[in-house]
Order: C-alpha cells, then structure tokens, then sequence
C-alpha cells in the first residue's frame, strides 16, 4: 500500500492527512483517509485562533483610536500605519475566522459560492501589500 502526504492544513502539526491507494486496480480513484484532531487539540486550536483574532482586533483598533484621538500622533508615518492596522482588523475579521472553519473545523466551504471569491481576494490582496 502506497502512502502519500497531500497538502496540508493551517493546523498541520495537529492534523496528518494521507492518501492511500486501497484498491490496487488502475482507474479506480484513491480514498483520503483523514485523521481528526482529538477533542483536546480540536479545543486548543479554537482557543489559540480566539486568542490571536482578539489581540489582533483589539491592539489594531486600539492603534486607530490612539492616532485619531491624540493630535501629535497624526503624522504621514502613523497614518500609513492606521492604514496597516485597519488592514490587519479587515483580515482578522473577515478572512481567519472564515478560513479557519473552513480548513479546521468543517473541511469544507460552508458560507456559499458568493463569499468565497471575496475571502479569497481579500486574503491574495492583504498579502501581497
């Protein structure tokens, strides 16, 4: 029996996937086997996800309030930064929580055909600024 490692998950050091030729027969396609995530590890990648979208929702917004409400802080610089911060409050709501349910907790795309070309521009744009 052959065994191949595909393309893996934004969890991949919680998550092996194979792909495993069980039939032996040329022309038959191959079954994914998947192992899932352990209810601990499912509950701490939830919890690590929580985490990183809280502080960076929270310390980009709180970089906004700072500029907006402090007069000194209104230079080209911090303003190119506001610009940065409200990038990363875009990402950390729209794309990681979507991203997330999607590779991780449900392995497949749940929120419809129209939302899924918007999170994937919107992911291909935030990294390539």
């Amino acid at each position: 029996m052959e065994t191949v490692t595909v393309e893996e998950s934004s969890a991949s050091w919680l998550l092996q996937q194979t792909t495993a030729n069980v039939s032996g027969r040329a022309g038959v396609q191959d079954e994914v086997a998947v192992v899932e995530m352990s209810v601990y590890a499912k509950s701490l990648v939830i919890v690590l996800y929580a985490v990183v979208i809280v502080v960076a929702i929270g310390g980009n917004a709180t970089v906004c309030t700072v500029v907006a409400t402090h007069r000194r802080m209104r230079t080209v610089t911090n303003y190119f930064i506001v610009s940065l911060a409200c990038s990363d409050v875009l990402m950390a709501t729209l794309c990681i929580p979507m991203t997330f349910v999607a590779n991780v907790l449900v392995r497949y795309w749940p929120f419809g055909a129209t939302l899924c070309p918007i999170v994937f521009y919107a992911q291909v744009h935030h990294c390539q600024k």
